[in-house]
Order: C-alpha cells, then structure tokens, then sequence
C-alpha cells in the first residue's frame, strides 16, 4: 500500500508527540533550530533508527524504529525539572499505539501503525567546574517500536 514510509511515519509520531505532551515546553524537531540561548529548557525528539525487516513480496511491510527524545533544563533551575520533563516524554511514547497516515493530506487513511515499547532512560548530566553558569541537567530516551503496514 502506497503512503507507508518514513514521511508518514515520522510525521505521524511528531503530530502524536505535539498533541499529547503535557508541558508546554519547546520542541525541537528534526530539521528546525532553536537559539538555545534564550531557553531554559528544552526538548528534542528524532527518529534515529530504521530497519526493514525481511518480508515475502506480498506480505505487510513491518519497520523497526528507534525513537530518542533528549531533554535540556539549565542547572540553575529545580533539579526536579528535568525528571519532571522526562516523565512526562515517558509517559507520552511508552507502550503507546499511533496511528500513521500521511500528514500532509486533510483526511488521510490510516496506513499502518506505530506500536511503541519500552523507554530506558539514562542521565547524561555532567559535573564540571562551569557548571553553575553555563550547565544543563540532560536527560536521554530511547524508545523502540514497530510500525506495520494495514
């Protein structure tokens, strides 16, 4: 079936991703920038892995996708901030099942679908001698998951 690729998967998980984070904090998509310097907080979220798996030809098209979510807080603010964010990407990609269509059409067809698994999560904040100035808490997840063709 035509329109299931990684156009339609990866706008339908941003579109999931912008309509169910509960805190309004700044995204970063693949492709935009930010002047980092005037946030104190941020998030950025990517598809980083695409695999194909074997199928026969007249078979469901399956990928398997790794999703990375990193999120920013300056140190100077609550250090509770940064589990804060992380919990809620957490809550808004782990176990979840998004529906992939093509985001550019008005009224798209559901195309397949996005399962999403697990999240680990690990910290990369750094201690360092400037930290108190210049440090960000950043916190990092990964998400795997499949999408199969309907």
């Amino acid at each position: 079936m035509s329109g299931f690729g990684q156009e339609a998967l990866a706008g339908s998980l941003f579109a999931h991703w912008s309509d169910n984070f509960p805190l309004a904090v700044t995204t970063v998509y693949p492709g935009t920038q930010i002047d980092a310097a005037g946030q104190s907080e941020w998030l950025e979220i990517w598809i980083n892995a695409w695999q194909r798996d074997p199928r026969r030809a007249a078979g469901k098209e399956q990928v398997d996708v790794s999703v990375t979510v990193h999120c920013f807080v300056e140190r100077t603010l609550d250090k509770g901030r940064i589990l804060e964010l992380a919990d809620a990407a957490k809550s808004t990609l782990e176990h979840q099942q998004v529906p992939v269509t093509d985001q550019s059409l008005s009224d798209p067809p559901v195309v397949g679908h996005l399962q999403l698994f697990e999240t680990q999560t690990r910290t990369m904040t750094r201690r360092d001698r400037d930290a108190g100035r210049h440090g960000l808490q950043h916190v990092v997840l990964v998400t795997s998951g499949m999408a199969t063709e309907v």
